[in-house]
């Protein structure tokens, strides 16, 4: 069976998550910034559906931050294999 990944990284340079926020940051409707609960906007949703689309296909994603520091989100992907 062929492994061959390849790894994805963006990155940011916002306020960064806190490490008590890291936890749960991948769950549906939440979000760090409290005061973005008056933001209709936003439903705190997308890393959810990023997480549970990738864990479909097998993959993972994690999040390493600090506060005032920005944040990094890393995710595998496998490669597609070649058709002849």
């Amino acid at each position: 069976m062929d492994k061959k990944k390849v790894l994805v990284s963006v990155k940011d340079q916002g306020p960064g998550i806190s490490e008590e926020d890291q936890k749960y940051v991948f769950d549906r409707f939440f979000k760090t910034d409290t005061t973005r609960n008056m933001d209709k906007t936003g439903s705190g949703i997308g890393l959810a559906i990023v997480r549970e689309f990738l864990q479909a296909h097998g993959e993972t994603i994690t999040v390493k931050s600090e506060k005032g520091k920005g944040a990094a989100f890393v995710f595998s992907l496998k490669l597609a294999k070649k058709e002849n």
